[in-house]
């Protein structure tokens, strides 16, 4: 009698603390980052992220990449992760400093997206593990932005299981 062998697609494992104490400490990371770290506790950030390799990645609202970077540096070479920024905010404050960024080894698994926030995922970026929206999501609301629309976007680009993150002050 022929034997049925059947499987479910599973999680990776998470990283574990000293492989994102590596990520964080890593001699390649820039001095404004590392004076970032101060205000962020990106340890304990990254690893409640649950970041494996080969994950696929969202920041929102990325700034000049350093979450994104952090990201990028547990994804993995198999990994990727968009960087999501408005057009407004691309060319007001954060061009030059994502774009430096973008020029590292550790961000050559970063695709830069320019977005409005209703809609900030390309329809063609889905099943995607982990979206992240870091400090500041409380600003949408004096922006007048449709956050249950960019939510809604959020949500619908996430796989099966994907986690959406938003952490605020």
């Amino acid at each position: 009698m022929p034997a049925l062998a059947a499987g479910c697609a599973t999680t990776p494992p998470a990283l574990t603390a000293n492989e994102v104490r590596a990520i964080v400490t890593a001699p390649d990371r820039s001095q404004a980052d590392r004076d970032n770290d101060a205000r962020r506790s990106p340890e304990k950030l990254v690893e409640f992220y649950g970041l494996f390799p080969g994950m696929r990645a969202f920041d929102l609202s990325a700034g000049r990449g350093y979450n994104a970077e952090l990201i990028a540096r547990g994804v993995g070479p198999k990994g990727i992760v968009y960087a999501h920024n408005t057009p407004d905010f691309v060319q007001r404050f954060v061009k030059d400093g994502l774009d430096q960024r973008l020029k590292t080894p550790a961000a050559r698994n970063i695709v830069p997206v320019v977005r409005e926030f209703e809609d900030p995922v390309p329809p063609e970026v889905r099943d995607l593990d982990l979206v992240t929206f870091n400090f500041n999501y409380h600003d949408l609301t004096y922006m007048g932005i449709d956050r249950a629309r960019l939510n809604r976007a959020v949500f619908d680009s996430l796989k099966s299981g994907g986690v959406y993150v938003v952490a605020d002050h």
